[in-house]
């Protein structure tokens, strides 16, 4: 039975004696149930706190909502709260983007988007989204709660994020320290006022897949999983998952959409791979990075359902024997929890031992494309590239910190970022005259096959095929550095570094 909206509940709330059973043995009887359920889902229960989560729109051109948690201490409430950064983001919109006016949907503004900006819309539905809304450590902020926020019975609360959970169809998550205690819940976002929301930011609800829904005043476009087979004609991005279909060999993403490439600015670089010691650290303890494959045990023994070490070496990882797999790594459900009852092997690293060279060029919009080039591809439809674009290679948030992007993505932005109450989507920040900013992680290959035979030309492809899902980029002086994170961000897979000054001429 599927939760109200707004009752927060817990994804292993309805698990069976037997599931029970085999989940301790995943974890070898070394740890109790509580401690297991804090491990797959990331804090202990939160219903033990809140019960409850209500949001009405205060005003819907500025997104600006009131939040509220009932709680066991009463009611939360943060009003003037922007919702934009955990809302669909769209570099298109039907209508004027300075503006902010509303996009007409009903009136065919679906049907005027090419098939690439519906690509578009349908992928950044993926996106996962967090907030972090309160936070008793961060030192500009009075109380733990940014100066915009109107927060009332919220000083209990130390740690507050509010999560966009890319796998469900309506889903959202709560993560709130109190007493030192993170507690973790999910809670389906009431579905008419975040309609209403993403539809001004967007035009699109943020459902999987896509599809239509028919309302009163029209037409819809409704971005839902497919309810029959998956569509190879009108791939979506809710079937690139499926191997049958191998939808992932379908889905034509054309890079000229977005950049020009100014004239004569490839340069190529080669890298220096690291063939050695995995730095779980790199990111800090509290990451995912570390916790995922260690305190939280997600990487599981191949042939036995059990948690194992995580790899050592990035050789361990990229090694020929791990084409038939050494180690394995759980499914990530749509309820949000790590299931290690359903294990599958990571084959595909191997390929990444390839990636030696690297291309780096300017584009017109003055930002960098970075392409991470594979040697000796064994196949046309083998791994052949990582297309990084549009990245400021001098911004100093990447020479002090960390620049992340996941799969496909606008303009680099943290997964995890901090609430900033004049934050806009990049429609809006570049309005329509001028392109918004890209940052694209995808697998490339250079042909594919259709009715009418062998195409050539590069196509463009989530890189989840080789169980990668995240790039993260770093800076120091002139050696800037990349590291591959695999499917869910457990295993660090491959690291490459770039020395700036040592080009081997234009391309």
């Amino acid at each position: 039975m599927q939760p109200k909206e707004g009752v927060i509940y817990t994804p292993f709330d309805h698990w069976t004696t037997e599931q029970e059973q085999k989940v301790l043995q995943y974890y070898q009887h070394q740890y109790t149930l509580e401690e297991i359920k804090g491990f797959l889902y990331g804090g202990k229960p939160l219903p033990a706190l809140v019960t409850e989560v209500k949001v009405s729109i205060e005003n819907k051109l500025e997104r600006i909502i009131t939040f509220t948690l009932v709680t066991q201490f009463g009611e939360v409430v943060l009003s003037n709260l922007s919702f934009r950064q955990l809302l669909v983001e769209s570099s298109y919109r039907y209508g004027d983007h300075a503006s902010r006016r509303i996009a007409d949907w009903q009136n065919d503004g679906w049907e005027q988007l090419s098939p690439q900006q519906r690509v578009e819309v349908c992928q950044n539905e993926l996106s996962r989204w967090s907030v972090i809304v309160i936070d008793k450590n961060k030192s500009d902020w009075v109380d733990g709660i940014p100066d915009e926020i109107n927060a009332q019975n919220a000083r209990w609360i130390e740690y507050l994020e509010i999560v966009n959970n890319c796998t469900t169809t309506k889903g959202f998550e709560l993560k709130l320290k109190y007493k030192g205690t993170l507690y973790h819940g999910s809670f389906i976002i009431p579905q008419q006022e975040y309609k209403e929301l993403c539809t001004i930011q967007s035009g699109s609800w943020a459902w999987q897949g896509w599809d239509y829904f028919t309302e009163d005043q029209g037409i819809h476009p409704t971005l839902i999983k497919p309810r029959d087979a998956f569509s190879t004609t009108n791939p979506t991005f809710g079937s690139i998952y499926n191997a049958e279909d191998k939808a992932n060999e379908k889905i034509l993403i054309d890079l000229s959409v977005y950049r020009e490439i100014e004239t004569g600015s490839e340069v190529m670089y080669p890298i220096t791979v690291n063939p050695g010691a995995i730095d779980y650290t790199r990111w800090g303890t509290h990451t995912e990075y570390y916790t995922k494959p260690h305190s939280r045990k997600l990487v599981a023994a191949m042939h036995e359902d059990v948690y194992t070490t995580p790899p050592e070496t990035y050789t361990q990882v990229q090694s020929p024997a791990n084409a038939k797999g050494t180690f394995r790594l759980p499914l990530f459900q749509e309820n949000g929890l790590y299931n290690v009852l359903q294990l599958s092997p990571k084959t595909n690293y191997h390929f990444l031992s390839t990636i030696t060279k690297a291309v780096l060029s300017r584009t017109l919009e003055g930002l960098a494309e970075l392409r991470l080039v594979c040697e000796h591809p064994p196949s046309d439809t083998a791994l052949h590239e990582i297309v990084i674009g549009n990245i400021d290679i001098e911004a100093e948030a990447l020479q002090n910190g960390f620049l992340t992007m996941d799969r496909f993505c606008f303009h680099p932005r943290k997964t995890t970022s901090y609430y900033d109450h004049g934050w806009l989507p990049a429609a809006e920040r570049y309005g329509a005259h001028k392109k918004a900013v890209y940052a694209f992680f995808l697998g490339a290959a250079r042909g594919y096959q259709s009715d009418a035979g062998w195409l050539k030309g590069q196509i463009f492809i989530q890189p989840e095929s080789w169980g990668i899902e995240r790039a993260i980029l770093s800076r120091k002086g002139n050696k800037l550095t990349l590291d591959l994170m695999s499917y869910e961000r457990i295993v660090p897979v491959w690291q490459g570094s770039i020395d700036l000054e040592d080009d081997t001429g234009v391309v």
